[in-house]
C-alpha cells in the first residue's frame, strides 16, 4: 500500500505539462497581475460623476431638482440643459447619465458601469423616499415628522466603508478569482488519476488495472495523492502573493486556507469525473485535456478573472450561476470573508462546493468501478 502511495505522488511530480499548469502558470499569471493591478484602487478612486438635469416646463417635479441640486459638488455635477444637448453629451460619453426632472422622475445611461450603477442608485433612493413619505402622509400623518427627522438625519447617500478594518481593492478580486483558478486546476491532476484506471488507454493503465488491488482503495489513493499535491501547490501560491509579492489577503488565514482546500478538492474531483466519463468510444487523453482547460477557463471567465464586473453581471442577470459555478463559489468565499467579513455567505457557499465534490466524486466511482474490457 505504502509503495503504491510512493509511487501515485511521483508520477504526479514527475509530469511536467501538469505540474507547469498547477504550479507555475499561476505563479506567473500572479506576477503579471501585481505589476498591472495594484495601483487599481488609486486609479479607480471614487470621483465626482458628470450628469445633466432635463427639467419639464410642464411637469415638473420641484423637489426632484432639489434633491439633485443637493448632490451637487458631493458626488455629482450637475448641469441643466436641453434634452437634446443631453442626448448629445451623453453619447459622446461627457455625462454619464441624464436625469429627467419630470413628475416621475427617470434616469438615462448609454452604458452600464459603476458610475451609472451610483445615479441608478440615487434615482432609487429618492423614489423609495418619496413614496414612504407619501404613504405616511395619507395612512399616519401624526407620524410625518418623525420620518422627516430620520431621513434628515442620515446625513450621506454614499460614503466609504471600512470592511473588516481594509479598506476593500478592486484588485483583491482579481486575485481570489486567480486563487480560485488555481484550485480547479487541479482538474488537471484528477484527470491523470482517472486515465491511469482505464485500461484501454495506456500500456500503465493496463497493468495498474490488473494488479491484485481493490479498484475503490486505488481511486481513493490516486484522488488523495491529487488532493495532496494540488494543495502543496496552493499553498506555495498563496506565501508567493502574501511573502513575495506583498500582497495582503487579510488576516483571516484559516478561511482562506480551508476555502484553498476545498476549492483543492472541487477542481480534482471535476478533473477525475471528466477523466471518467465516455463521452465517445476513443475519446483521447489530449482531448480530455483540453476539456478540462476549456472549462476551467469558463468557469473562471464568469468568475471574473478577465473582468470583475462580469461576476457582478452574473448575479444580477443570472444569479443561480454563481451559484453553480465553481469558480465563483470559491471567489465568493473569499470576498465575502476577507472584505465583507460575512460568514453566513462564507459557509453557504462551502457546503454547495462540498457537495459538488460529493456528488462528482460519487458519480466518478460509480462509472469506473465497474468498468470491464473485453479486450486490450
Amino acid at each position: 500500500m505504502l509503495h503504491l502511495i510512493k509511487y501515485q505522488f511521483m508520477e504526479l511530480i514527475r509530469g511536467k505539462e501538469v505540474m507547469f499548469w498547477a504550479l507555475f502558470f499561476p505563479i506567473i499569471l500572479a506576477t503579471l497581475f501585481s505589476l498591472t493591478l495594484t495601483n487599481m484602487s488609486d486609479a479607480e478612486s471614487f470621483k465626482v460623476i458628470d450628469v445633466a438635469l432635463v427639467e419639464s416646463e410642464q411637469h415638473s417635479n420641484s423637489s426632484f431638482s432639489e434633491f439633485i441640486h443637493s448632490l451637487d459638488g458631493k458626488y455629482v455635477t450637475v448641469d441643466l440643459m436641453s434634452e437634446e444637448k443631453s442626448l448629445v453629451l451623453l453619447e459622446e460619453g461627457k455625462v454619464k447619465g441624464v436625469f429627467y426632472d419630470t413628475q416621475v422622475p427617470s434616469l438615462s445611461i448609454q452604458t452600464n458601469g459603476v458610475e451609472q450603477s451610483i445615479l441608478s442608485s440615487l434615482l432609487y433612493s429618492y423614489i423609495t423616499n418619496e413614496a414612504m413619505i407619501l404613504q405616511v402622509m395619507n395612512e399616519h400623518p401624526q407620524q410625518l415628522q418623525s420620518l422627516l427627522e430620520s431621513l434628515q438625519q442620515s446625513d450621506s447617500t454614499i460614503r466609504e466603508v471600512n470592511m473588516n478594518n481594509e479598506l476593500a481593492d478592486t484588485s483583491l478580486s482579481y486575485f481570489f478569482s486567480l486563487i480560485a483558478m488555481a484550485s480547479l486546476y487541479g482538474g488537471f491532476l484528477g484527470l491523470q488519476k482517472a486515465m491511469l484506471i482505464q485500461a484501454n488507454l495506456s500500456s500503465l493503465a493496463a497493468r495498474i488495472c490488473v494488479a491484485p488491488m481493490r479498484r475503490f482503495p486505488l481511486v481513493i489513493i490516486s484522488i488523495s495523492s491529487a488532493i495532496t499535491v494540488q494543495c502543496t501547490s496552493l499553498l506555495l501560491l498563496l506565501g508567493y502573493i502574501h511573502f513575495i509579492l506583498g500582497i495582503s489577503l487579510g488576516s483571516n488565514w484559516i478561511h482562506i486556507l480551508l476555502t484553498s482546500f476545498i476549492g483543492c478538492i472541487l477542481g480534482v474531483c471535476i478533473g477525475y469525473l471528466i477523466g471518467a466519463l465516455r463521452i465517445t468510444r476513443n475519446m483521447t487523453h489530449n482531448t480530455k485535456t483540453n476539456l478540462v482547460a476549456g472549462c476551467t477557463m469558463l468557469m473562471c471567465f464568469f468568475s471574473g478573472l478577465m473582468s470583475f464586473e462580469m461576476r457582478y453581471l452574473i448575479q444580477q442577470q443570472i444569479p443561480l450561476l454563481n451559484r453553480i459555478n465553481p469558480a465563483a463559489l470559491i471567489a465568493d468565499s473569499l470576498e465575502s470573508i476577507v472584505i465583507f467579513n460575512n460568514e453566513q455567505m462564507y459557509y453557504e457557499n462551502l457546503v454547495i462546493m462540498i457537495g459538488m465534490s460529493i456528488l462528482f466524486i460519487s458519480i466518478s466511482i460509480l462509472i469506473t468501478r465497474r468498468q470491464k474490457y473485453d479486450n486490450i
